[in-house]
């Protein structure tokens, strides 16, 4: 009854049916193993999960303005913390934000003249910051580009590319410890330059050895993957392990669903003609790492509702390669 009211998807009974003429020492080994099957499933699907964490991005753009649109954004924020998301990646998010309840926060910007700031929430139940990587801000909520003040940074070179050829294109990065596996990943959240812009040296030595040591890399960006002449359906094509290795990069493998998932992310692109979003830009991927990203969602409207915002994405993050959404439960029998 415990088992079943607990959703245990299938219950083993390693013994015959249960009956009152059997003898109490076979009535009692019975017992102990029904006791000693539970808790073998109970063990194995708790340590499954102790691996995963949830993440989001959520790009508005600098161009939402308007104070219910701002307010929304705040909203579907808040709705993300109460559900426990473990990172929150907020790009080009260039308003207020009071800071959510248990979490903390690195973040950078790149440039002066139209800033491109980058923050990530980090839900400190989940999560230590062992180190920022460069001139990203660890911890100092107050300092984050934007949330407290409303104002951007007063200078920052975490550029992604050069802004004088391609745009303002920031980033930040930190190492984190997941504190239920004891696992550190290094997490990379910003913008990439549109049409194969080359990336900095400075970049490409941040997310590799130099920065982020070898560890397993969290990528929580806008690729500006392929190029818009190529039509929206190349950017479904670029996976984040192409792109790394169009730029030499050297972080191997990834795993990236956005490839795979039927619905693109940007954008809201009122100006053109086109308020549905037409490109796979947004992507959460995990490279350099025998782990996987799964359940990768698109959130189905736009929220601020602004020219150019991309739609907010959300998926779970899994450091050990299990798979939640495919579960082997005849291995725990």
């Amino acid at each position: 009854g415990n088992l079943t009211g607990s959703g245990t998807g299938l219950i083993m009974l390693l013994t015959a049916p249960w009956s009152t003429t059997f003898h109490s020492s076979t009535m009692a080994r019975t017992r102990f193993g029904l006791v000693l099957f539970s808790l073998f499933v109970l063990t194995v699907r708790r340590g499954h999960a102790s691996w995963a964490f949830s993440v989001a991005e959520v790009k508005p753009h600098f161009q939402c303005t308007s104070a219910e649109g701002q307010q929304r954004v705040r909203d579907h924020i808040g709705n993300l913390t109460v559900s426990g998301t473990g990172l929150i990646a907020l790009i080009q998010f260039e308003f207020t934000l009071a800071q959510p309840k248990g979490y903390t926060a690195f973040g950078a910007g790149c440039g002066t003249t139209h800033g491109d700031p980058v923050v990530v929430l980090v839900d400190e139940s989940q999560f230590s910051i062992v180190s920022g990587i460069r001139e990203t801000v660890v911890g100092d909520y107050a300092s984050m580009p934007f949330l407290v003040t409303g104002k951007g940074p007063t200078s920052g070179s975490m550029c992604v590319a050069d802004p004088a050829v391609e745009g303002e294109r920031g980033y930040a990065a930190a190492v984190l410890k997941h504190m239920p596996s004891g696992q550190e990943v290094c997490v990379i959240a910003g913008t990439f330059p549109h049409c194969y812009g080359a990336w900095l040296p400075q970049f490409l030595d941040d997310v590799g050895p130099a920065g982020c040591r070898g560890l397993p890399l969290l990528f929580i960006v806008d690729t500006n993957a392929a190029c818009e002449f190529e039509g929206p359906l190349a950017s479904k094509g670029i996976s984040m392990q192409e792109i790394g290795k169009n730029h030499s990069a050297g972080w191997g493998a990834c795993s990236d669903p956005a490839v795979a998932s039927p619905e693109p992310t940007c954008c809201h692109d009122i100006s053109k003609g086109h308020p549905e979003a037409r490109y796979w830009y947004d992507r959460t991927a995990l490279c350099n790492s025998k782990g996987l990203v799964e359940q990768f969602r698109v959130h189905s409207d736009f929220v601020c509702g602004t020219d150019v915002e991309h739609k907010y994405t959300s998926a779970v993050v899994r450091l050990d390669g299990g798979s939640l959404d495919d579960r082997p439960f005849a291995v725990y029998v």
